[in-house]
């Protein structure tokens, strides 16, 4: 009996694995609507069944669970190869670590590709608070503020009666004569601004004339007229000796380049080595990542990179098919340069 069929998720789903479960029950709980394996035509004819489909986002998540199987394997490199050349969004969640922090590389990769946070409960939650506001607070703040304003009028009005005659008058003597300073500043501002165009316009006619007045103007000459005889080079009667092109050499050439950006995984995409010899140099930024090189084919595995190590370069005498997969807290860059 196969035991793996009996994996059910909160929605109802029979899936095939654990991991599987995990990945749809989180996607239940947070209340993001899924499709499980919806078989999706590709552009090379052929038809894939994706672990999940997020129809609000248009987004794919394909959960990479075995280790060890030459088939699976290469069933998942054809896939990976078709994803990319139908430019197709999808969030790839790999054995091994990833699944105890599948939620973060999860949420991670699914802003990259939708360009908003991954819409837990939390963040929805914060949204419908934001969103329900009662109309009734606000007019009860505005009328709060209004309240303390003609508070304060009234206050200041009730100062002002207590004041002697004079002293009011002198206060409404300053107050008009502020007013009128304004209404004067405003009048000066306005002529000022409707005089612009006109001085803009008097100073490119100006220069348009002068302009014109050095075009309509003679261009004198300034070559000599006195001719000079040209005198014949002199031909060596010595014989050129002639350069031998210099034999090809061989040498490495970059033939591939990965790049996981700057989190999450690197496992798709391969090149195909011909002549027996070839070299892997990576640069990452976090040392304690580690990638391997993979047959595409077979289910051969060779450590590229360890730990305590940022940057190296490692040489392989190899011929066939290969890809690069690792998982990287960190940007991590490989470059595949054959001997030809």
């Amino acid at each position: 009996m196969n035991f793996a069929k009996q994996i059910k998720t909160k929605q109802g789903e029979i899936v095939k694995s654990n991991y599987e479960k995990d990945v749809a029950n989180y996607l239940y709980d947070n209340g993001v609507e899924y499709i499980y394996e919806d078989p999706l035509k590709m552009s090379n004819g052929l038809i894939i069944h994706p672990d999940f489909y997020l129809p609000g986002y248009d987004v794919y998540i394909e959960v990479y669970g075995m280790w060890g199987s030459a088939k699976y394997s290469k069933d998942r490199a054809k896939k990976q190869l078709a994803y990319d050349q139908d430019d197709i969004k999808v969030i790839e969640l790999w054995f091994g670590g990833g699944r105890a922090n599948f939620k973060f590389h999860l949420e991670r990769q699914f802003k990259e590709f939708t360009g908003i946070p991954f819409p837990t409960r939390k963040v929805q939650q914060e949204k419908t608070t934001k969103e329900n506001i009662n109309i009734f607070e606000i007019i009860g703040m505005l009328f709060g503020m209004l309240h303390k304003l003609f508070i304060e009028i009234i206050k200041t009005l009730k100062w002002f009666g207590k004041q002697s005659h004079a002293f009011q008058k002198f206060i409404i003597f300053i107050i008009v004569l502020l007013i009128l300073a304004t209404s004067a500043n405003k009048k000066a501002q306005n002529e000022v601004t409707s005089d612009i165009p006109s001085v803009i316009s008097n100073a490119l006619e100006k220069n348009t004339q002068v302009t014109q007045n050095r075009i309509t103007e003679p261009i004198k000459s300034t070559v000599p007229t006195k001719t000079t005889e040209l005198t014949k080079p002199k031909i060596p009667t010595k014989p050129i000796e002639t350069i031998k092109p210099a034999a090809p050499t061989q040498r490495y050439v970059e033939i591939a380049k990965y790049a996981n950006e700057e989190f999450g995984q690197l496992g798709y995409g391969s090149f195909n080595v011909t002549s027996g010899r070839f070299k892997i140099q990576y640069d990452c930024e976090n040392k304690n990542d580690t990638a391997f090189l993979r047959e595409v084919e077979g289910i051969g595995i060779w450590a590229l990179k360890g730990s305590n190590r940022t940057s190296d370069t490692v040489e392989f005498r190899k011929t066939g098919e290969y890809y690069i997969h690792g998982y990287f807290a960190g940007k991590c860059t490989f470059t595949v340069y054959e001997y030809k």
